[in-house]
Parts: C-alpha cells; sequence; structure tokens
C-alpha cells in the first residue's frame, strides 16, 4: 500500500430502487421545513394554464409592500420588495424533494431579517414546483418569466435548459446550483454555483490522486446504471494515463446484498477505492465494506456522509473520505451552526435539515449577494450579470468563494472547488489546509472536451 499525504484517523436517504435509479442517478450524485410567510407557490405540473413567456428588457426588480421590522436583527426596512422567481422538482414520482421549498421560505426570512435583505428591501420569494418533466418546467418558468421577477434562483430541477429558453429569452438571468447536462455548462442564461455529476466524478479521482499521489491500483464500485457508464470511463482515461491500474466492480439495482460485489474489487489489493453510490446504495455498500472488514481507503460523495446512514451502518464508514460542494449541515463548522439554527427559528424544530436543503438554502444566500452587490436601483440583467461574475463567498462552504464566468470553455461554472473530508462519527469534518480542497476545473475542461 502507498503513503498518503496526510495522516489517516479511524478505519439519508435510502429506499429508491430499480428502473428509477437510471433517470436519477446523475442528479443524486450531486450532493448530499414549514413555510415561511414571504412566498407564495404553484405547482407547474398541476397547472392547465400558464403565463406565456413574453420577451421583456431586463429591469427593475418587481416591488411593492412595505417591509417590516424584527426586533435584534438587521431587518430588511425600506418599502419595494425585492422577487425572486425560482422553481424547484419538488413533485411527482422521481427524485422528488420537498424540502427544497420550505428551505428557501426560511432563507429568504433569515436574509431578511438577519442581513438586511437587499440594501434594506425585502425579499420576496415566488415558487413554482416542477415534477421532474419537461413540461412542468416549461409551465413554471412561462408562470416566473410572467411575474418578471429580478431573478431566478433554481436550485433542482432535472430540465434545466427548458426553463432556459423561457427565462433567458424574457430577459431573466438564473442562479443555478447544479450542472445537469452537458449544454449547461456553456448556458449563456445560468450561473451554476457547482458543476454537476461529471465534476463529482472528477473531484473523486482528484481527491484519490492527490492524497495518494503514488498509487499504483485502484478500484471502482457503482451500481450498472446508464448514467455511471461515463463516469466509469472517465476514471478509466484518467487513472491509465498515470500509469494506474483499475478494476470496475458494478451491481445490479435490485442487489440488497452487496458483499459479493464489494469482494470483487479485491479490496486488500487496491490503493484506494472509488464508491460513487446513489443514495440507496450508501446504507448496503457500507454494510458491505464493514462486513469484509475493509481496511482499504474508500473515496465516496456526500450522499453516504449523513447522520442518518451512520446510525444505520454502526458508523461503518468512519474515517471514509467524503467529497462534497458544501460543510456538512449536521456538523460543527460556523456555517452550519448557522444554518441549523435559522432552520430551527424560520422552518420549525422538525425541519429537514438533509437531502437538497442546504443546496437550496446556499442557492438563495449566494441569489442574495448577487443583487446586493448589484444594488436594489441597479437591478438590470446585465448589473446581476456582471455582480454574479464579481462573485463573492459561498454559504456552507468551507470558505470558499463563487466567480461565475471565469472559465470561458465552462462559462456557466462559478465555482470549481470540492471540499474533502473525512467520517468521524455521524459527521464529515473538512480535512485542514490545501488536502482539503480539491479544484476541479481542468480536470472538467480534458472530460468536456477541451484542452
Amino acid at each position: 500500500m502507498v503513503q498518503k499525504t496526510h495522516a489517516e484517523t479511524g478505519g439519508g436517504r435510502s429506499t429508491r430502487r430499480g428502473a428509477k435509479l437510471a433517470a436519477v442517478a446523475a442528479a443524486l450524485l450531486l450532493t448530499a421545513v414549514a413555510c415561511g410567510d414571504d412566498s407564495s407557490s404553484s405547482s407547474g405540473a398541476a397547472a392547465t394554464t400558464a403565463a406565456n413567456a413574453t420577451a421583456t428588457t431586463a429591469g427593475a426588480a418587481s416591488t411593492g409592500g412595505t417591509a417590516t421590522t424584527t426586533a435584534g436583527g438587521k431587518a430588511a426596512t425600506l418599502a419595494g420588495d425585492v422577487t425572486i422567481g425560482s422553481f424547484y422538482q419538488g413533485a411527482g414520482t422521481v427524485a422528488a424533494e420537498p424540502e427544497i421549498g420550505p428551505t428557501m421560505d426560511a432563507a429568504v426570512q433569515y436574509v431578511n431579517n438577519e442581513l438586511g435583505g437587499v440594501g434594506g428591501h425585502k425579499i420576496k420569494l415566488e415558487t413554482c414546483i416542477t415534477d421532474a418533466t419537461p413540461a412542468s418546467t416549461q409551465n413554471c418558468a412561462q408562470e416566473l418569466a410572467g411575474k418578471k421577477p429580478a431573478i431566478i434562483s433554481a436550485p433542482y430541477d432535472y430540465n434545466p435548459a427548458v426553463a432556459s429558453k423561457i427565462t433567458g429569452g424574457a430577459g431573466l438571468l438564473t442562479i443555478g446550483s447544479t450542472v445537469i447536462t452537458p449544454t449547461d455548462y456553456t448556458d449563456p442564461n445560468v450561473y451554476y454555483l457547482s458543476t454537476g455529476s461529471p465534476g463529482a466524478a472528477v473531484a473523486l479521482i482528484q481527491a484519490a490522486l492527490q492524497t495518494y499521489p503514488n498509487a499504483k491500483n485502484a478500484a471502482f464500485f457503482a451500481p450498472d446504471i446508464a448514467p455511471i457508464t461515463p463516469l466509469v470511463e472517465i476514471a478509466k482515461n484518467t487513472f491509465a494515463a498515470k500509469g494506474i491500474t483499475l478494476t470496475v466492480s458494478k451491481f445490479q439495482t435490485s442487489s440488497t446484498d452487496l458483499i459479493g460485489p464489494w469482494a470483487a474489487l479485491k479490496p486488500a489489493s487496491q490503493d484506494f477505492i472509488l464508491a460513487l453510490l446513489p443514495g440507496p446504495f450508501c446504507v448496503p455498500g457500507i454494510k458491505a465494506a464493514a462486513q469484509a472488514q475493509n481496511k482499504t481507503p474508500v473515496f465516496t460523495t456526500s450522499l453516504c456522509g449523513t447522520a442518518d446512514i451512520a446510525a444505520q451502518t454502526n458508523n461503518g464508514a468512519e474515517g471514509w473520505y467524503i467529497t462534497s460542494v458544501g460543510d456538512d449541515p449536521n456538523g460543527p463548522s460556523p456555517d452550519a451552526q448557522i444554518y441549523r439554527a435559522a432552520m430551527k427559528k424560520y422552518a420549525g424544530e422538525k425541519a429537514a435539515l438533509g437531502g437538497y436543503a442546504p443546496v437550496a438554502f446556499q442557492n438563495i444566500l449566494a441569489t442574495a449577494v448577487v443583487l446586493n452587490t448589484a444594488g436594489y436601483d441597479h437591478l438590470t440583467t446585465d448589473n446581476l450579470r456582471k455582480a454574479a461574475q464579481t462573485g463573492g463567498p459561498v454559504f456552507m462552504a468551507g470558505g470558499e468563494s463563487f466567480k461565475c464566468g471565469s472559465e470561458p470553455k465552462l462559462s456557466s461554472v462559478c465555482n470549481f472547488i470540492f471540499l474533502l473530508n473525512q467520517m468521524k462519527g455521524s459527521s464529515y469534518v473538512l480535512i485542514p489546509g490545501d488536502a482539503g480542497k480539491v479544484n476541479t476545473q481542468q480536470g472538467l475542461i480534458t472530460v468536456m472536451g477541451g484542452s
């Protein structure tokens, strides 16, 4: 076994299976609640009619009403709201994430009451719920464009390109959270806070290589589903270029016992293992490794790093490396503590803190940064675009910042940094210093066919 570059310590969500996984795995690999007072919501899936998208000149935000003051906070107090339009995949039978809506409501209340809104003006949130179908995304995009918000916030949806044609055509800029399709990387109407599934695969690979630079043998463990195939090819090509022999073990989505597929990795012969597991397979994958008394370092995503999965596996992933685009929402970082407190205050004691909730909270705060940088009196699309290109801090992301459009070959991406953590008990903890940061920019350019 090779030596690693820093000291090693220590040796969710589940229940989606079968055919559904072939459709949802790409989005699931990216990561990893009572309604607020300021939002209205509708469903693009259920709507029988939707407002026609009309080309509008980018201009000032929708305004109306007078914000109220909350004692003890930096409350928004000036007349004239700033409207954020938002759509998210919260309905249907495929990968619905209903926790997003209440989380956005809570985030808006937090920004309004404790961060001063947008230059003292209150944010108003207009939401529309999709169901993973292009038709529902189209309906929501048309509805939101008709309401003429200042900007669009899109934490999670399978069909962002469908929405972009409509909202972009209406002169609206969108702040998305994660790339879904290759064309999203250069969409002129959307800026994304993270790089999507190819970026997640590149992050796992680069994290392993920077931790074990002298590795000669590696293994790849994943379900046998279509979205995984190109990610395996990314790993094969990257490792082959570095003289690393890769063993691949795929398992069927109907499998509940993964001991056999895990043994096929020949873990004792590997310098490290990449476990690219959608949420439903985290528990059986971790249990298989634990039953085999695995001692080989494992790299996986934050989907397998939840407190719930740790409880179900008796901390079976202790010491595993976790790549993430943000802090553990249940971890000790200052931002995570702020997040939990804000969710408890504005979404209630039983608010969902996991899943896409942290992504949604982060998206609203990044959108608020863009609005404040542009300035309340200057909320045109051109100014908002310039503000996004100026960038700012990313909430709950290990102190990282975003700066949109900095890489021409991937012009929609605002942040290429993934965090590298290790599981300790029921949470994952950021590895200190440069060892805890993984820059996927050049690797992703190579994967996407650049140079």
